[in-house]
């Protein structure tokens, strides 16, 4: 995103940048495309900022922080989109921000929908706000989409444009066809390696766990108003076709592209116009397009099995359930993964314990704000982390 607003500064300008306490990062970034603003949600690192931005003969930038400041940036008159890239749930305040003054939200991080869901997509309809999805899966089916689906985002059912089924493709995780007895002694090193993506931690145990496509299944349920039975995931190893759209006149559109996010954010970005970000490979040629991705291959689509993934038909479960049964699922494994990243527990263990706090602990009412959705969130990690100590 920040190599696309300096690439094209004709078309873009970057307002402010809000980050937790990562300085070094947000230094980088101040000089890459000079925002007005930045805000550190750490009053301390906040100062830590300002002082060396001052070293940096950076007085220009104003240097805010807290949650409050956060939101005030994300409202702010002069600013026509908002990246959502932070993780963490007390992040969603400042889109909502957003939000509630009708902005663009182009939504990266998968917390937003997953913990929020309806109300999310509420909002954005209350505010005749526009929501444009980054997660490649999911921009895949969006581009796939009629303009006129596209504005009406969430608002109106697949049946409605003749469409009977989304697909979305799994690679099966760095671990698939690895035994179940050398899942025993799995360490998050080997975890970390996927043959295809390059990507964090926590995000690469999600994949090997199939979660990271659960949440993914849980986002469309609510992006683009689709019932269970208008999901479908599927095994493709080769990550080459990241979605497809199956219409009820029986033709089926597929989106095919190398694992590059800056083909996502690129379209994202140039919303109904066409930009290329730098480093993105272009073809001449209808058959190198076909041989770069397919090579001397077929391209193969497998049925996920639920006993090789079993967080897949839980988190399925919690989806159909209800939208506290969600925020439980979702704090619930972002506690076992840290466990499984610490070393406190076996890989193989992520769904045992997952599935035992999701049956002993699912007795929340529905959530109608952010503060409940905030307070289920924190009741559920304070006995999964109690939990994860005590075995």
């Amino acid at each position: 995103m920040i190599s696309g607003a300096q690439q094209y500064r004709d078309k873009f300008a970057v307002r402010a940048l809000v980050a937790h306490n990562d300085v070094a990062v947000m230094i980088e970034q101040c000089f890459l495309v000079s925002p007005q603003y930045v805000c550190m949600i750490c009053e301390e690192v906040a100062r830590n900022l300002k002082y060396k931005l001052v070293l940096m003969d950076k007085n220009n930038i104003q240097v805010l922080s807290g949650m409050k400041d956060a939101c005030v940036l994300s409202a702010l008159d002069a600013v026509d989109m908002v990246v959502s890239t932070m993780a963490g749930i007390a992040r969603l305040q400042p889109i909502f921000s957003a939000i509630r003054v009708g902005k663009k939200i182009l939504l990266a991080n998968k917390e937003t929908l997953v913990l929020s869901g309806q109300l999310f997509m509420t909002e954005v309809y209350k505010y005749n706000a526009s929501v444009l999805p980054l997660d490649s899966e999911y921009n895949a089916i969006f581009q796939n989409l009629s303009v006129i689906y596209q504005k009406k985002l969430g608002q109106v059912s697949l049946s409605q444009y003749g469409i009977c089924c989304i697909v979305l493709t799994d690679s099966g995780g760095v671990l698939y066809k690895i035994t179940r007895t050398k899942l025993f002694k799995i360490t998050p090193v080997q975890v970390y390696i996927h043959p295809n993506w390059s990507m964090g931690l926590k995000i690469s145990v999600n994949s090997a766990t199939v979660m990271n496509r659960v949440l993914e299944y849980i986002e469309a349920h609510h992006l683009f108003n689709v019932s269970s039975n208008e999901i479908e995931i599927l095994l493709h190893t080769q990550t080459i076709i990241y979605a497809t759209i199956r219409y009820s006149d029986g033709s089926v559109l597929a989106h095919f592209s190398t694992p590059d996010m800056k083909i996502f954010i690129a379209y994202a970005m140039a919303y109904l116009n066409k930009i290329k970000l730098n480093n993105i490979s272009t073809y001449s040629k209808q058959y190198e397009i076909y041989n770069t991705y397919c090579g001397n291959n077929t391209l193969n689509l497998d049925i996920l099995d639920t006993k090789n993934y079993p967080c897949l038909q839980t988190a399925i479960d919690a989806s159909n359930h209800s939208q506290d049964s969600v925020i439980v699922l979702n704090a619930d494994n972002e506690v076992t993964v840290e466990a499984f990243l610490c070393e406190m527990i076996a890989f193989i263990k992520i769904p045992n314990f997952i599935y035992r706090i999701m049956n002993t602990l699912n007795h929340f009412q529905e959530p109608s704000t952010i503060d409940d959705i905030i307070y289920i969130d924190h009741c559920i990690k304070e006995t999964e982390i109690r939990y994860a100590i005590g075995n």
